[in-house]
């Protein structure tokens, strides 16, 4: 049977729902927050696409630190933005700021965000050395260490005069961590620009 969250058209489906044994107290939750804790991932992004009024809350959640809802929302804002999105772009600043203190998943979801965003040379030079401090501390969730590399060189692609820093923080002692998948693409992403110790692992 279909159930209605309350004072909304959006009807959550038995299929969608997930810890439908956790009972809440929905009158303290936006419809929003009560979708991100109660639907699978699709369930979750046809509520969002039938209701884009509440992408900003969306965001508003992602950057916040609200346990199990705040990751979930970030990834719901990388699947349902634009590459370059004017909505995102207006709270740039801000996610870019927290950056340095979000951790594992959550950190992993804004930095996909930002790789979907244009950078101006401001905001090109903090979130460079936030991902530089990302990747090299061997310590960190290693999806989030992988997306600040990504970050890293999209961002030398546009300066190729620094592009000689990429041997240092390809040294073994940063790699030696990941799967040897994660090292192959890692290793083919280099290899694009012709980097002369591209064979080095």
């Amino acid at each position: 049977m279909a159930r209605d969250y309350p004072n909304s058209h959006f009807i959550l489906r038995p299929e969608n729902l997930i810890f439908i044994n956790q009972m809440q107290d929905f009158s303290k939750q936006t419809r929003l927050k009560y979708i991100l804790a109660n639907s699978y991932k699709a369930g979750i992004i046809s509520y969002m696409k039938a209701h884009p009024k509440d992408f900003d809350e969306a965001v508003n959640i992602a950057i916040a630190d609200v346990p199990n809802y705040s990751w979930r929302a970030a990834w719901l804002v990388g699947c349902c933005m634009k590459d370059n999105d004017p909505r995102v772009q207006a709270w740039l600043e801000t996610i870019i700021d927290k950056l340095p203190t979000k951790r594992d998943g959550h950190l992993r979801e804004l930095l996909r965000i930002i790789q979907r965003m244009e950078l101006n040379e401001v905001y090109e030079g903090k979130v460079f050395g936030i991902c530089v401090n990302c990747w090299e501390n061997t310590a960190n969730n290693q999806s989030a260490r992988y997306n600040a590399f990504k970050l890293i060189v999209k961002i030398l692609k546009k300066h190729p005069d620094l592009w000689k820093e990429i041997i240092f923080l390809t040294e073994p002692k940063y790699l030696d961590t990941f799967t040897s998948g994660v090292r192959k693409s890692i290793s083919n992403i280099v290899a694009v620009f012709n980097m002369p110790d591209k064979g080095c692992w």
